[in-house]
């Protein structure tokens, strides 16, 4: 019982780095539609930011052009946020491998962005089931993020195995010990023994 108290904050730590990164990419998300909104020119009825009961951002889609700008709205948000995180994985992959803490965010940036990525397919292609899904978290939509969700997971711990540590705390080497061979230029010792 002792050892699991000891863990608390390093759990408690780890949770809200997730809660903080899972905040920032629904921000990411939702700017996104914002940015795609005005660079594409459609109009923003209104927008709140974590209501998509109501689509948000929500335009106005009276002409034909507008429902193709629509639906790039309706991907933009997902993919962008979804695509940030997994760059930044891939980009920093050494990083997250140094620590249980990092590799944790590792395996957070994964889950997240895998989750945003199925959002955003969704979002974009079947918008009028992902915001009737909204209300409910046992929609299709949502059990579509799931699945992507835990399969970042799985993903990430079978390609990213965690980093062992020490008695001491300290990250052992995941190489194999060096064999240290005599060299073929140098003269055994005769006079040894």
């Amino acid at each position: 019982m002792s050892q699991f108290i000891n863990h608390i904050p390093f759990i408690v730590k780890s949770a809200l780095s997730f809660l903080i990164l899972f905040f920032i990419s629904v921000l990411i998300h939702e700017f996104a539609h914002i940015i795609f909104a005005l660079v594409l020119n459609v109009s923003i009825k209104s927008f709140t930011l974590f209501d998509p009961l109501y689509a948000a951002p929500a335009v106005v889609t009276e002409s034909s052009q507008n429902i193709l700008f629509v639906k790039i709205i309706g991907y933009s948000g997902g993919l962008i946020s979804g695509a940030l995180y997994l760059a930044i994985l891939i980009i920093k992959r050494r990083w997250f491998s140094h620590s249980i803490y990092r590799w944790i965010l590792g395996c957070s940036l994964l889950t997240i962005g895998l989750w945003e990525l199925s959002i955003g397919i969704i979002e974009g292609s079947f918008h009028s089931i992902y915001v009737n899904d909204a209300s409910s978290s046992s929609g299709i939509s949502y059990f579509v993020a799931y699945i992507a969700a835990i399969s970042g997971i799985a993903l990430y711990s079978f390609t990213m195995p965690p980093p062992t540590q020490s008695r001491t705390g300290k990250r052992r080497a995941a190489q194999s010990p060096r064999i240290v061979r005599p060299s073929l230029l140098t003269k055994p010792d005769n006079n040894a023994g």
